[in-house]
């Protein structure tokens, strides 16, 4: 998984700060469909910040 601590390859598609504050969200959900909607919704946001705010929505 690219988004792994301490994997060099965490960061391929928004960067290593992104990827960093995508851990703490994501590790805030427990759903298992709803990882896998978020999967989706990966391919196709266009950029981090975008990316983060569905994280934080869908973690609240």
């Amino acid at each position: 998984m690219w988004l792994r601590r301490g994997d060099g390859h965490r960061a391929r598609r928004f960067g290593p700060a992104i990827a960093e504050q995508s851990l703490s969200l994501l590790a805030k959900i427990a759903d298992f469909q709803q990882l896998e909607d978020l999967g989706d919704q990966l391919l196709l946001t266009a950029d981090g910040t975008a990316w983060l705010q569905v994280l934080r929505e869908a973690s609240a």
